[in-house]
């Protein structure tokens, strides 16, 4: 008899970031084939981590295989395949929380040395995870996230009429999405706004995300001009939002992957992103980049996109063809794949 897979569900219950969104779409495919152990309610933080550490273990069948989707998992359980997600706790542990940056500096080496296999979901996070875990690299499989185009498709103009409606935005707006969090690079972001939101008065940035629990400050002013600040949206209005939106800007320091730029992409939407982490291997040549660490080049890329009408044209349906080449599908048959290989 093959043995059982098991998943370990802490993940529900917490707002939904793309290792929420990874872990929800992959279970969702396996269905019936894993069984998910998840606490009587939900547990965040240090409960959390004492659920995963300490009882988990003993609600998994001596004979089970369990997969953790969401960068943590318990120490005392070998038979484990874990992803994990970014090495950004190890590489810029100054970005989160004092107490977080500790627990997962100290966790995550441990943990990718005593599972039997490492879920990654870029080559870039895979370089960076060997660079602190001493495993072999045959341990450590890349297998990128995919995207649900039956959801982020681009909408029909009466979805997107109504998300302005209800947001109060302009026809012209530049979009992110994501946590507000040192990470994204908001800070330079909003400078290179100020230099280019004056060429267009009637346009505006608008940031959709709210602060992570787990991270510091990301430095951004109370009040910009042009800025709007939505806080966090209801995933059912992301799709419009995205395809509503001029361009989707990631002007991130360190993505892992980048989820956010894919979903921009497959509601054909003209993406601006960093050079950074994994966003070259993400939006492939279907997106204009530039530097994060360099303002001026930022602002060059927003006036670029706003100004430029031809380049919104060709970048659309460029976006359309890179995001058909991740599937959520893929991905879980994939995962299933190294789960049984193990």
């Amino acid at each position: 008899m093959p043995q059982p897979v098991f998943v370990n569900a802490r993940y529900e219950g917490r707002p939904t970031t793309g290792v929420e969104r990874y872990a929800g779409e992959v279970v969702a495919r396996l269905g019936a084939k894993v069984t998910l152990l998840r606490p009587a309610r939900a547990r965040r933080g240090a409960a959390g981590h004492a659920w995963e550490q300490l009882v988990l273990p003993r609600r998994l069948p001596a004979d089970g295989l369990l997969w953790s989707p969401a960068n943590s998992g318990p120490l005392r359980v070998a038979s484990q395949v874990v992803t994990i997600h970014d090495a950004s706790p190890l590489d810029h542990p100054e970005w989160f929380a004092p107490l977080y940056a500790r627990w997962y500096g100290w966790l995550i080496p441990r943990l990718a040395q005593r599972v039997r296999r490492v879920i990654t979901g870029s080559q870039f996070a895979r370089n960076r995870l060997l660079a602190h875990c001493r495993i072999p690299p045959s341990r450590l499989t890349v297998i990128p996230p995919g995207v649900d185009r039956s959801r982020f498709a681009p909408q029909p103009a009466t979805a997107v009429a109504a998300i302005r409606q209800s947001y109060d935005l302009p026809p012209i707006y530049l979009l992110f999405v994501g946590s507000l969090e040192p990470r994204k690079n908001l800070a330079r972001l909003l400078e290179a706004w100020q230099r280019t939101s004056a060429e267009l008065p009637d346009a505006a940035l608008v940031l959709a995300g709210a602060p992570g629990r787990v991270f510091k400050g990301a430095g951004l002013p109370g009040v910009a001009p042009g800025v709007r600040r939505l806080g966090r949206v209801p995933e059912t209005h992301l799709p419009a939002l995205y395809s509503g939106a001029t361009a989707f800007v990631i002007a991130s320091l360190y993505e892992g992957f980048g989820l956010t730029a894919l979903e921009a992409m497959a509601c054909g939407t003209p993406v601006l992103a960093s050079t950074a982490g994994a966003l070259p291997e993400v939006v492939g040549d279907a997106a204009l980049l530039f530097d994060p660490l360099d303002t001026s080049a930022i602002a060059a890329s927003l006036s670029r996109a706003l100004k430029d009408a031809d380049l919104r044209r060709r970048a659309a349906p460029a976006s359309l063809a890179q995001a058909a080449t991740f599937s959520w599908d893929r991905t879980a048959q994939d995962i299933w794949t190294c789960l049984r290989s193990v």
